[in-house]
C-alpha cells in the first residue's frame, strides 16, 4: 500500500482524481473543498486518500483477520497486523429507532454500520432521507453479515465470503452516489 495517506501531499502525486461540479452553462467548476492543512488538528477532517486496489488489500486483510470467513484459507497471524478485528466488527450500539423496522438487525460496529442481507441496508447514508423506501438487498440469498461505510469512501464488506464492493468518489452530489453503486453491486451479486 504505497498511495494510501492522510497527508495533504497526496495532491502532488501523479494520477490523482479531481472533483468538479457542472454549472448551468455546462462549464465545469473545480471543487477545492479538500484543501485541508494536515499540520493541524483539522487534518483528520480531510480524510484518507487511497486507490481501489489498496482498499481491496486492506479490506481483505481485515476480513481474514475477523475469523468470520467461510473461505477455506488458513491465516498466518504473524503476517496480518490486525489483532482486534472481532471487536471492531462486533455490534456495539443499536441504531435506534430501528431504521428499517423492529426486527431490523442494523447496529453500529466501531467505524462501520453492521447489517445482514437479505435486508434493507445503507442506514448511515444520506440516501435514506431521499426516498420513501430503501430496497431490500439480497432477496433469496443465504443470510450474511454486511459491514459498510457510506459517503466518499464507500465500501460494503461481506466477511463470510471474503467479498467486498468499493466505490470512491471525490465529492458528493445531491445524493450518496457511491452508496447507491455499492447497494447495486451487492444486490447484483447476491440477489436471486
Amino acid at each position: 500500500m504505497t498511495r494510501t495517506t492522510t497527508s495533504a501531499g497526496w495532491r502532488e502525486q501523479d494520477n490523482v482524481a479531481e472533483g468538479f461540479s457542472g454549472l448551468e452553462d455546462g462549464k465545469l467548476h473545480a471543487i477545492t473543498s479538500q484543501l485541508v492543512d494536515d499540520s493541524s488538528t483539522m487534518g483528520s477532517a480531510g480524510g484518507v486518500c487511497t486507490r481501489v486496489n489498496e482498499l481491496l488489500v486492506y479490506y481483505l486483510a481485515l476480513m481474514k483477520a475477523s475469523g468470520h470467513t467461510t473461505v477455506d484459507r488458513k491465516l498466518d497471524a504473524t503476517l496480518n497486523p490486525f489483532r482486534e478485528v472481532q471487536t471492531l466488527f462486533s455490534p456495539h450500539a443499536v441504531l435506534t429507532p430501528a431504521p428499517f423496522g423492529l426486527l431490523s438487525e442494523t447496529t453500529y460496529a466501531l467505524g462501520l454500520a453492521r447489517g445482514r442481507i437479505p435486508e434493507k441496508i445503507g442506514v448511515i447514508s444520506d440516501n435514506t432521507g431521499l426516498v420513501d423506501d430503501i430496497p431490500i438487498i439480497g432477496n433469496g440469498t443465504t443470510s450474511r453479515i454486511v459491514l459498510y461505510h457510506s459517503e466518499t469512501l464507500s465500501g460494503y464488506l461481506l466477511p463470510e465470503t471474503e467479498s467486498c464492493d468499493i466505490s470512491l468518489v471525490k465529492t458528493n452530489p445531491i445524493c450518496d452516489s457511491a452508496d447507491w453503486t455499492e447497494m447495486g453491486g451487492i444486490k447484483g451479486t447476491f440477489s436471486k
